[in-house]
């Protein structure tokens, strides 16, 4: 028989193929061992070689942190699954299929840890998500410091790339948490911790977990230890079995402690209030500036000649800005330099910066220049292949822009060629976010650039608010002479986009109206795109487009509008062939669907179809679960009657079936005809990550 006492759940597994391994904890407070259980598939041998250990660690951990585990046995078990991490029942837990012992360690862990809030005290998960969830992720935070802090926190999730690589190397456990906060912690769309397991939309349930985890750790670094140790301690001893509600929570700490807490129990807990504070030294001063929502305390370290710690301090009450006194002998200063402080801006946390280098990529201070480098390249016709090296800042979240350069060496032209870019990310202002991007470039045949400005507003829906300016100079003999005009030219850009998912039969709905001006010319467009879903297997999407031409004198090709689709004349979109000369050739064999975008290629002489005037085309879309995507697409103009297309599409292959502008033959009559007519669609371009 199997009873066990004071549990509100239970489950049972088996499996005639598990190994089994058996341990005991020995806790001081306990005078009888408790049972360890694993129970593991052969295939998962080698992983699950260490679970004991793991079994045992987290018993001896919580129980230390918390009080004792009442029970008399912890058990894990193999489930194999493919969803999810693992569930928590008394005394036992599922565990699913990891690809690292540290990934399975850490499952194991939190899973175990449940036994202490949602077992023991009894936590309504339900109604008080954070009170398990998230407690149990800021004990896995601790639980990870205190065993693995002589390996720096090091939290391996790939081991071939980590090990092996050496990507990725430094990566903490802790910061491993943060950023699942921290990326969407200034989001409009963020829910705050007091709601209802149900009242969450997907995207935000997580922050029970991480965002709790990491505001709790930071408590915990702010009362210290002993006193957090006194406190959660009384905290299980009062309400195990009991069923606390938050209320119950904070009045544990109020009792034990006369420091304002109100910016974890209000601030963290009740609403999307977060942290943001910046350090600068100015004329001998220290000036720390709260930029954020909320007012926590804040940690400031001060360091001398060689790193040396002179003196930390605690600075409470920072509505705006605070003048701090420095010791003697101080050369720098750094906001929160362990890292427990949730800071969603860590760039601006100290007053010195080191240059770092990484292997592709590791865990950055944000502070430093943390500078990762890899090897690089582009490929196109004219300059073929382009070996170089990619050097970056930033992308991660607690970032506010991204740096890159690309310098690359062109082996047909014998001469260097790249990109750089700089990108920054503002606070809210007019708009909701917004961005400032600066983009160089030597390649294709262009020597240019451009400067971006994007302001979005969030509501129900997306505005979205674009002003460029770009400049290019183009080399004839890199460039097809029918599509590009040679030269320096310089456009500016205005374009407004709206979009809204309506989440109906009518599923998607997108507006964007744009106007460019050039020398001589400028042009204006709208487009709208909307898909319907009458049946979750099947969708129509629809695209309308439509543009005119003004003071059209002297229009360069580029800017011209093309009937099959874009050429790209701003060099933002990657393009394998801008010469004309290969089998991969933009417009001729590279689609964009850009103006009219008929995906059937129309020539009007020797030419590609083009217009300085009025011009319009409709694409349609059907999208079904089993068959090829079949489209339609219309289009005409003031210098042209309507032409109409129709095909299918097979991944990026673009199958025309109908063309009404043949002269001779409309329709497929063979394979010839297809794959004379046959065109590509792709616009793959890793650094596009960077912008």
């Amino acid at each position: 028989h199997f009873r066990q006492s004071n549990v509100h759940d239970f489950a049972w597994f088996a499996d005639k193929n598990w190994l089994v391994q058996k341990g005991e904890l020995i806790l001081q407070g306990r005078t009888d061992p408790i049972t360890l259980w694993s129970f593991y598939l052969p295939k998962n041998a080698e992983l699950w070689r260490n679970s004991i250990e793991y079994l045992h660690d987290s018993g001896y951990w919580f129980s230390k942190y918390y009080g004792d585990y009442p029970y008399n046995h912890i058990t894990a078990v193999d489930g194999d699954l493919s969803a999810g991490g693992g569930m928590e029942y008394p005394n036992i837990t599922v565990i699913a299929s990891m690809p690292s012992k540290d990934l399975l360690e850490m499952v194991i862990m939190h899973e175990v840890g449940h036994n202490w809030f949602y077992g023991i005290i009894g936590s309504n998960e339900r109604y008080y998500t954070w009170m398990d969830e998230g407690l149990n992720d800021y004990s896995n935070i601790r639980y990870w410091q205190d065993k693995y802090g002589d390996a720096n926190e090091r939290f391996v999730l790939i081991p071939l790339i980590q090990d092996k690589i050496g990507i990725a190397k430094s990566l903490k456990y802790s910061w491993f948490n943060y950023i699942q906060y921290a990326s969407s912690a200034k989001s409009e769309k963020v829910q705050p911790l007091n709601l209802k397991a149900d009242e969450y939309t997907p995207a935000n349930y997580g922050l029970n977990y991480s965002k709790t985890g990491v505001f709790t750790r930071f408590l915990h670094h702010y009362l210290g230890e002993d006193k957090m140790d006194d406190i959660m301690q009384e905290y299980f001893q009062e309400w195990k079995y009991k069923h606390p509600a938050p209320e119950d929570f904070r009045s544990v700490f109020e009792k034990n402690t006369n420091k304002d807490l109100t910016w974890y129990f209000n601030g963290a807990l009740k609403t999307t209030e977060y942290i943001d504070y910046s350090i600068r030294k100015k004329s001998g001063r220290y000036i720390v500036t709260n930029r954020g929502t909320m007012n926590s305390p804040v940690e400031v370290v001060f360091y001398g000649k060689d790193k040396k710690e002179i003196e930390r301090i605690w600075i409470e009450g920072v509505d705006v800005e605070r003048d701090i006194k420095a010791p003697e002998g101080v050369r720098y200063a750094i906001i929160d330099p362990d890292e427990h402080m949730p800071d969603v801006k860590r760039e601006n946390n100290s007053t010195r910066s080191n240059v770092r280098l990484h292997w592709v990529w590791d865990q950055p201070t944000y502070y430093d220049h943390d500078i990762n480098f890899t090897p690089w390249f582009n490929t196109n016709y004219y300059n073929g292949l382009t070996p170089g090296l990619l050097f970056y800042k930033g992308v991660a979240p607690g970032y506010s822009g991204v740096t890159a350069f690309e310098p690359m060496w062109d082996l047909n032209n014998k001469k260097i060629v790249g990109k750089i870019s700089k990108s920054f990310n503002f606070e809210e202002n007019l708009f909701n976010e917004s961005s400032l991007r600066f983009n160089g470039m030597r390649l294709h045949g262009n020597t240019g650039g451009r400067i971006t400005y994007n302001g979005r507003i969030t509501n129900n829906s997306t505005h979205d608010f674009t002003a460029l300016a770009s400049h290019s100079a183009l080399e004839s003999s890199a460039l097809d002479s029918n599509l590009y005009s040679e030269g320096d030219y310089t456009t500016s850009l205005l374009q407004y986009s709206f979009s809204k998912n309506t989440k109906g039969i009518i599923d998607d709905i997108s507006f964007k109206s744009g106007i460019m001006f050039g020398k001589n010319f400028s042009k204006s467009w709208i487009e709208g795109k909307t898909k319907i879903k009458p049946h979750k297997h099947i969708n129509f999407q629809i695209r309308g487009w439509v543009g005119d031409f003004y003071n059209d004198n002297e229009i360069p090709k580029q800017y011209r509008t093309y009937l099959s689709g874009g050429i790209d004349p701003m060099f933002s979109s990657y393009i394998y062939d801008r010469t004309g000369r290969s089998s991969f050739a933009i417009i001729q064999n590279q689609y964009i669907q850009k103006g009219p975008a008929l995906r059937g290629l129309v020539k009007d002489g020797g030419s590609f179809a083009s217009t300085t005037s009025m011009a319009w085309g409709i694409n349609l879309d059907l999208k079904t679960r089993f068959l090829p995507n079949i489209f339609y697409d219309i289009a005409g103009g003031d210098d042209y009657s309507t032409y109409s297309a129709a095909g299918i599409i097979l991944g990026p292959f673009i199958i025309p079936l109908y063309q009404s502008w043949e002269e001779l033959d409309q329709r497929a009559k063979d394979v010839k005809w297809i794959s004379d007519r046959l065109r590509l669609q792709f616009n793959f371009n890793l650094a596009s990550l960077l912008q």
